[in-house]
């Protein structure tokens, strides 16, 4: 039965164990359960003894209840009443939001498109169809500046060493 509206609840099973290792799994519309409403146990025909009831499985969207109930069969009393059984809800677990992906933006690397210089009798090459002219008609820089001015600065290195080497032998010579 539900917690909070004490509506009846179908779909949990229950284990009966009792005397002499009897055990049997009851749920609804299945044998030996005979209570024709949905959500409630009938299991006619006990032997006298003690017994117990146990929640295995709570109806879906609902907790499972851990207590066992114990009750009695006797030559007296050979129906036991055992009540309603209320099962809470389950809290939902928030649905976690996927983070999104941010798209890489494609970057255009321009490419340049040769003009043909044509020579006396030879076919001109044709530049391949998917290149594009870069505005202006000029190459992209590339950072060759920088290889450039590696060169200019190891060259005034050695230029400097070869310098520091004659005056250092004049030196020597004249004392």
């Amino acid at each position: 039965m539900d917690a909070s509206d004490q509506t009846l609840l179908t779909g949990s099973t229950w284990k009966i164990e009792g005397p002499d290792g009897y055990a049997v799994t009851v749920a609804d519309g299945v044998a030996p359960n005979t209570a024709t409403t949905p959500g409630r146990f009938l299991v006619e025909g006990l032997n006298v003894g003690d017994y117990t009831l146990t929640e295995l499985t709570a109806p879906q969207g609902y907790l499972r209840g851990d207590a066992a109930r114990r009750f009695s069969v006797t030559a007296d009393v050979p129906n036991a009443v055992l009540g309603d059984v209320t099962n809470a809800k389950t809290v939902p677990s928030p649905t976690p939001t996927p983070t999104p992906t941010p798209t890489p933006t494609p970057t255009e690397t321009p490419t340049v498109v040769p003009t043909p210089t044509p020579t006396s009798g030879s076919p001109v090459p044709s530049a391949s169809p998917s290149a594009t002219a870069t505005p202006g008609g000029q190459l992209p820089r590339t950072g060759a500046d920088g290889q450039v001015l590696m060169l200019a600065g190891g060259g005034a290195l050695v230029v400097a060493a070869g310098v520091a080497l004659v005056v250092a032998a004049r030196r020597r010579v004249r004392d």
